[in-house]
């Protein structure tokens, strides 16, 4: 049996890509080069809306639940945190707080969600120290524990985040058995930090309980009561809760019955630092992957599978290395947000409406049915015209 559980949600939205995409002016400011590469006036509509609507009362039911005695382990990344600031600072007053409510620990993400770690591992720690101490500046807790962009690890990843300080991170999990172990047991290499792998199945079926409103959650409470494993983690973005059928109250109710009916089992509900504190002597010694494991296709076979992601990550490596010469607004404030992991997988959204974030809902070419091919030849457009433009710059600071 899983002695424990872990709740884990994450909040975080992509900046929305301009498309179709437009040449920027030699003679364009820094704010009109920004909107040449972002929907900025959809990203405002759809915070106003659609995200800070729902998020509130998402955010306020979880806020409920663990006052109620439910613990929970939360990300909020910095980029939704730019735009929360933005367009709906009532929303970012509202994540403040529930950070800040009892039997919730606040959880450092990477800023953008993005692929800067498998670019610029040095920039990606760096980026994840600030993370870090923003959120720890914000809640008034130590934050002790990270995730990577959709639980991604590896080694590299897994050494920048030991350096930090972290204690533990969240890490992709195997559909059921990982080099002979269950996902569902700790492991940690080297004295570095735990990791606490998320069960996938079951991750996945809580997602779809929330978005669907169903509340018999029977099932998946007998298979975490009959797991080997000290610690079973379970997690579910925000947006699932916020935008399901019946509401967030509705969500919150699955949430509750899946606590209260694994604590009838003896499964202890907790968040992740005193879970992993309590079986920290039990992890295995295990070295992370080579290779990046992720929630969703794997950075190298991102850059090695087919036609258009090669294209995709290819265009995303030059663009992040020629935004690095051409100073600090290319290569951060615009170049960061390119480096979402989304933006590999927008073609694919192009036929599939259900899966695309709330902030391409008030966006012209998402609601005109775009197609696979239209939609991956105006993506990778943009990153060209962006390494046009960052080139001149470049250029510029060679010449001084």
């Amino acid at each position: 049996m899983a002695h424990n559980f872990v709740l884990y949600s994450s909040v975080h939205t992509p900046l929305p890509l301009r498309l179709p995409a437009i040449p920027v002016s030699r003679g364009a400011t820094q704010e009109d080069a920004e909107r040449c590469f972002f929907d900025l006036c959809a990203a405002e509509a759809a915070f106003c809306d659609i995200v800070a609507p729902t998020f509130t009362k998402a955010i306020a039911a979880l806020t409920q639940l663990a006052v109620r005695g439910v613990p929970l382990s939360i990300s909020v990344s910095a980029g939704f945190l730019e735009m929360s600031k933005r367009w709906t600072p009532e929303l970012t007053t509202a994540i403040g707080e529930m950070l800040r409510a009892p039997n919730v620990e606040p959880v450092a993400a990477d800023p953008r969600d993005g692929c800067l770690f498998a670019f610029d591992i040095s920039r990606f720690t760096e980026t994840m120290a600030v993370a870090r101490d923003e959120l720890g500046e914000l809640t008034g807790r130590p934050v002790r524990a990270a995730e990577v962009s959709g639980f991604a690890i590896n080694h590299e990843v897994y050494h920048a985040l030991g350096r930090l300080g972290i204690k533990t991170v969240f890490a992709e999990g195997a559909g059921r058995v990982n080099y002979g172990r269950h996902p569902a047991h700790l492991s940690r290499y080297g004295g570095g930090p735990l990791m606490a792998r998320r069960l996938q199945w079951l991750s996945d079926e809580l997602r779809h309980h929330l978005r669907a409103g169903l509340q018999d959650v029977h099932s998946m409470c007998e298979t975490l009561a009959h797991m080997p494993g000290e610690l079973a983690v379970i997690s579910f973005p925000l947006v699932s809760l916020a935008l399901g059928a019946g509401g967030p109250e509705r969500g919150a109710e699955v949430l509750s019955r899946l606590a209260d009916g694994c604590s009838h089992r003896g499964i202890r509900p907790l968040t992740i630092s005193a879970a992993t504190e309590k079986f920290a002597t039990r992890a295995a010694e295990q070295a992370p992957p080579t290779l990046t494991a992720a929630d969703r296709l794997p950075i190298e076979e991102a850059g090695g599978g087919g036609w258009t992601e090669r294209v995709l990550f290819s265009r995303m490596q030059q663009a992040y290395h020629v935004g690095q010469l051409g100073g600090n607004y290319w290569g951060e404030r615009i170049g960061d947000w390119l480096l979402q992991r989304v933006n590999l997988s927008l073609p694919r959204l192009a036929g599939d409406p259900d899966s695309r974030p709330p902030t391409y809902r008030h966006i012209d070419w998402w609601t005109s049915n775009p197609g696979y091919g239209d939609t991956a030849h105006q993506v990778i457009t943009l990153y060209d015209n962006f390494i046009r433009s960052a080139a001149l710059h470049a250029e510029k600071g060679v010449e001084r």
